[in-house]
């Protein structure tokens, strides 16, 4: 044999077999079958949860429909103790509209409290529809109301420590008595619009809800 002769030289014989192994179709085992079951997406909510059941609160959704229902009574005794409070604090003065200003809207927002002994409590608010308002226009600066909660703790851990007697008090028309710096023209009330001066408008003195300078 010569030095230029290559010896050829037989592979292993697990070698051979593994690679007849790889080369052969797979069966399945004797006994096993494979499922004929379609694979399907888990629904992760049920179809009954689709659907959402509304519940009536009793709260009127606007003017119209809190002078027609069967409590409006209420809701008006209501109305006029917001009126009542907004004139006290003379929220607003009556004016002829001045051209070339602009005149935001309002509405009555209804809300239904529940007091203590199962007692319900008719609550309005007049609310300006601030956005409608422009920056530069309207206002100049938005402000936002942050519960600094260290500070509540702090308070909290001193009425502990020191057994004190500790009371929380809700202030009403908090947000009336923010003085306003803008020339700010509103629509009269809903309601409460003055006979034979329907065509005039409220200036603004005093904030409103809805204001973006109410916060201040």
């Amino acid at each position: 044999m010569t030095s230029q002769e290559k010896v050829k030289v037989p592979g292993n014989h697990n070698d051979q077999q593994l690679e007849q192994q790889k080369q052969a179709p797979q069966t399945p085992k004797s006994g096993a079958t494979r499922s004929a079951r379609i694979s399907r997406p888990l629904e992760r909510y049920s179809p009954s949860l689709y659907y959402v059941l509304l519940i009536n609160s009793g709260e009127p959704e606007c003017y119209e429909e809190a002078v027609q229902v069967e409590t409006r009574k209420k809701w008006e005794q209501a109305m006029k103790g917001e009126m009542d409070s907004l004139s006290h604090n003379q929220t607003w003065d009556i004016v002829r509209f001045s051209a070339g200003k602009r005149t935001l809207q309002n509405k009555w927002v209804y809300r239904l409290k529940e007091k203590y002994g199962g007692r319900k409590r008719y609550k309005d608010r007049l609310v300006v529809k601030g956005f409608a308002q422009k920056k530069g226009i309207d206002f100049d600066e938005i402000f936002f109301l942050v519960v600094e909660m260290t500070s509540i703790r702090t308070i909290l851990s001193l009425v502990v420590a020191e057994d004190l007697h500790l009371e929380q008090l809700d202030v009403n028309t908090t947000f009336l008595h923010g003085d306003l710096e803008e020339e700010i023209y509103m629509q009269q009330p809903q309601g409460y619009e003055l006979k034979g001066k329907e065509k005039l408008v409220c200036r603004l003195k005093k904030s409103l809800y809805g204001l973006k300078q109410a916060p201040r």
